[in-house]
C-alpha cells in the first residue's frame, strides 16, 4: 500500500495543471489599479540577521493587506534598502505570496479577499548580501499580483 500511495502522490504532482485550477481573470489595467486601491503594506519591521549563516545580512517582515474582493495567488514585491540619505542601494525581488501545485498547505499561498498576509518574525525575508552602508530603512513596492475567482 505505501508504494501506491508514493506512486499516487507522484503521479498527481506531476499530472496536476500548473495553476490548481486557476484562471487569469484581471488584466495588466485592472492588476495595477489593485494593486493602488485594494493593496497595503503594515507593519513594517527590520533588523540585521544576528546569527549564523546569514549574520549581518538585513532582513525584513511586515503584512499585506487585501482590502479588496479579489483572492490572491500571487504577490511580488520589490524591496530597495536605502543608505542614510534616502538613496536605495540595493533592490531585490520577493514573493511572499505564491499558490503553486508544489504548495501542500494551500493555506500559505493565498491572500484572501478581505484579509491580510504576514511575513513571520520568526521567518523573515533575507537579502543577499551585508549591505554595510544600509541606514535601515527599505521602500516596498508590490510590482505583480495574480488572482482567482
Amino acid at each position: 500500500m505505501p508504494r501506491f500511495a508514493t506512486f499516487l502522490t507522484c503521479f498527481c504532482i506531476l499530472f496536476s495543471p500548473p495553476a490548481l485550477g486557476h484562471e487569469n481573470h484581471l488584466t495588466p489595467a485592472q492588476k495595477t489599479h489593485y494593486i493602488q486601491s485594494a493593496l497595503e503594506i503594515l507593519n513594517v519591521k527590520t533588523a540585521r540577521i544576528s546569527k549564523g549563516q546569514f549574520k549581518g545580512h538585513p532582513s525584513i517582515t511586515f503584512e499585506i493587506k487585501n482590502s479588496g474582493s479579489e483572492t490572491l495567488t500571487l504577490v511580488r514585491v520589490d524591496i530597495q534598502l536605502l543608505d542614510d540619505q534616502g538613496r536605495a542601494i540595493h533592490q531585490q525581488r520577493f514573493t511572499p505570496v505564491l499558490l503553486s501545485e508544489f504548495n501542500f498547505a494551500q493555506s500559505t499561498g493565498l491572500l484572501a479577499a478581505f484579509e491580510r498576509f504576514q511575513i513571520p518574525r520568526k521567518h523573515p525575508l533575507v537579502f543577499d548580501a551585508p549591505w554595510p552602508n544600509w541606514s535601515g530603512n527599505v521602500t516596498i513596492k508590490i510590482v505583480e499580483i495574480d488572482g482567482s475567482h
